[in-house]
């Protein structure tokens, strides 16, 4: 087994000659690394979405995944696609090449919007709107949640939800500057 001290202490240029390449290399990583508070990164996946009411999963593989499946594959710059079919909907991951530039994303993303428009005709009776989630750039500081006693129906709750959120939203963009609003549940 080789002594590495007995070596570092005989071979004292070729040590130093290693510490200062070294040295050099960590001084260039500094200057060359961001130097932004919230830097920015682009996150190359997007979720796909699909809500098919009343379906086994076995129903949901054959008649979403795989078509849209099929359709995604034929994107370019496509790493791995993950899939799962649950009771009543299907979440598909799309993940990009990670040498994919940050700059060919954005295009890449539309691209994938648009097989997906064409593929609703395609797809069985049934089959709701196909969701996209590509931004995980957003950051929600507040949640609310709306609850009611018996005697209201879904649909007022959701009427109420959509007036009272919106509201706040207006309010909390006249105060702060742009802000972003999404319901769940509704």
């Amino acid at each position: 087994m080789p002594n590495i001290t007995k070596y570092a202490i005989t071979h004292r240029a070729v040590i130093s000659f290693m510490l200062g390449v070294m040295l050099l290399g960590g001084i260039y990583a500094f200057y060359a690394l961001g130097k932004r508070e919230d830097s920015t990164f682009v996150i190359k996946s997007a979720v796909l979405t699909i809500p098919f009411e009343g379906a086994t999963p076995e129903e949901v593989e054959a008649a979403v995944v795989e078509p849209v499946e099929r359709e995604m594959r034929t994107l370019s710059s496509i790493h791995k696609i993950t899939s799962e079919a649950h009771f009543g909907y299907a979440r598909i991951l799309v993940e990009l090449h990670p040498s994919t530039p940050s700059r060919r994303i954005p295009q890449l993303w539309d691209e994938l919007r648009r097989k997906v428009d064409n593929l609703r005709g395609q797809l069985a009776e049934g089959v709701g709107e196909i969701t996209v989630t590509d931004d995980f750039g957003e950051l929600y500081g507040l949640y609310f949640a709306i609850v009611a006693d018996e005697g209201y129906s879904w649909d007022e709750l959701r009427e109420y939800a959509k007036g009272e959120i919106y509201d706040l939203a207006r309010f909390i963009n006249d105060t702060f500057g742009d802000v972003a609003v999404v319901l769940h549940g509704c």
